[in-house]
C-alpha cells in the first residue's frame, strides 16, 4: 500500500515535480483533526483548490500536466485535478491512486480520485461537490464494457501488476496502451459492485 500509492512522486507519467515539501507543509494543518483517510482526503479537495488557484477549465494546455504545471497556469483536465488530489493526499500520508476510463455509452474519457480508507478503495470526485456513490459520473461508469479493453475502468498503481494490466489510454494517443501499470476495476462499477451507483 505504502510503496504503490503514498510514496510514488508521479501518477501516470507526468511531467516530475518535486512537489512532496511544498504539499505536505501546506496541507498536514487541513487534516489534523480528521478521523479517517477519507474525511482527510474530502477536507482536501473542499479547500486546496483555493489554495493553490487550480480550477478545472478544458483550455488547459495538456490533458495530464503535473502539479507544477497546473499551478502556473491556475487550470487543469478532470485528469490534471484528479493527479494534483492524488499527490496531495500521498503527501499527507493518505494512499490514493487515479481511476479513468473511456466513455462506453458517449463520447470521451474521464478521470477521478480513489482514496484507501476503513480496508477498502472510495470514490472521491476532484474539485466536485459531490461524495463517493453519489457522484455524477457513477451512472456512465455503470455502462463502462468489460468486453472491451479499452473500455474498461482502470486504477493506476506504481509496480507492475500481478495480471500485468496497463491503463488503456496514453493520453497523448488514445486507442493505445500506455506504459502506466493498472488494475483492472471494471467490475467494482458495474451493477453490484462496491462502487456502482446505489438507489435511494
Amino acid at each position: 500500500m505504502f510503496l504503490d500509492y503514498v510514496l510514488p512522486y508521479s501518477v501516470i507519467r507526468e511531467e516530475r515535480d518535486d512537489w512532496r515539501a511544498e504539499f505536505r507543509d501546506r496541507f498536514s494543518p487541513l487534516v489534523a483533526d480528521c478521523n479517517d483517510n477519507y474525511a482527510a482526503a474530502v477536507e482536501l479537495d473542499r479547500k486546496i483548490w483555493d489554495m493553490i488557484n487550480v480550477h478545472y477549465s478544458p483550455k488547459r494546455d495538456k490533458a495530464r500536466q503535473s502539479p507544477r504545471h497546473s499551478m502556473r497556469i491556475g487550470m487543469a483536465s478532470c485528469t490534471g485535478i484528479s493527479i494534483i488530489l492524488v499527490d496531495a493526499c500521498r503527501a499527507v500520508g493518505v494512499p490514493a491512486r487515479l481511476v479513468g476510463c473511456n466513455w462506453t455509452a458517449k463520447p470521451g474519457n474521464h478521470s477521478w480520485v480513489e482514496v484507501w480508507s476503513k480496508g477498502g478503495w472510495h470514490v472521491l470526485a476532484s474539485g466536485e461537490k459531490e461524495r463517493e456513490d453519489r457522484v455524477w459520473f457513477l451512472a456512465d461508469a455503470l455502462k463502462a464494457d468489460a468486453t472491451r479493453p479499452e473500455k474498461r475502468i482502470y486504477a493506476s498503481r506504481w509496480s507492475q501488476s500481478p495480471a500485468g494490466t496497463r491503463f488503456w489510454r496514453t493520453w497523448e494517443h488514445p486507442g493505445r496502451v500506455s506504459d502506466v501499470p493498472a488494475d483492472d476495476v471494471t467490475g467494482d462499477y458495474l451493477a453490484g459492485g462496491r462502487a456502482a451507483p446505489k438507489n435511494d
